[in-house]
């Protein structure tokens, strides 16, 4: 079972999280929350990732249908997407399926 959805871009880093940006945008989710792996990773373990960013993103028409349906579903919530580059100039944008 695959957990995600994934595209690779033929783009830079920040062109692909621009790109997901206006997708997610596009069909209706808002940013909610940005955790940036790189730096948290680098601050708390002193560990070096390449860049690596997680967006919270959330559709309310979608959250509120599916907390209608099963309570628990909070746990998934936001939405989670991914960006993380592969050389060159390649970056895999993934959401949860």
């Amino acid at each position: 079972m695959q957990l995600a959805l994934t595209t690779t871009l033929n783009a830079t880093f920040d062109d692909a999280v621009e790109r997901t940006r206006t997708a997610l945008s596009e069909q209706g989710f808002g940013i909610l929350t940005e955790i940036d792996m790189k730096a948290a990773l680098e601050a708390k373990l002193d560990e070096d990732l390449e860049d690596y960013l997680i967006l919270g993103a959330c559709n309310p028409t979608l959250a509120n249908r599916a907390v209608g349906v099963m309570r628990g579903i909070g746990l998934l919530l936001p939405c989670t997407s991914s960006c993380a580059p592969i050389p060159p100039r390649r970056t895999p944008s993934s959401s949860m399926r």
